[in-house]
């Protein structure tokens, strides 16, 4: 399997992108906080929730997934 780096150090193109059916677009004046919440209402709001996965195993869904090593919330958002 090429990596997407490979893939595209080949020579190759990648498809052109398109919308995906059903997919909520957020708008990039959220706050952290507000993307936090929108984050959390998929586990089924609050800010704590226990996900159990496929295979059995309870992964605890809360605030501490989204904070670095100081304490403060940590987002990634991609740029276009």
């Amino acid at each position: 399997m090429l990596s997407l780096e490979g893939f595209l150090a080949a020579g190759r193109q990648m498809p052109p992108a398109r919308p995906a059916a059903g997919v909520e677009r957020l708008s990039p004046a959220l706050g952290e906080p507000q993307l936090f919440h929108r984050f959390m209402r998929e586990f089924g709001g609050g800010n704590q929730a226990l996900f159990t996965d496929i295979l059995g195993n309870a992964l605890e869904i809360d605030r501490n997934l989204f904070l670095n090593l100081k304490g403060e919330l940590r987002y990634w958002r991609w740029e276009r």
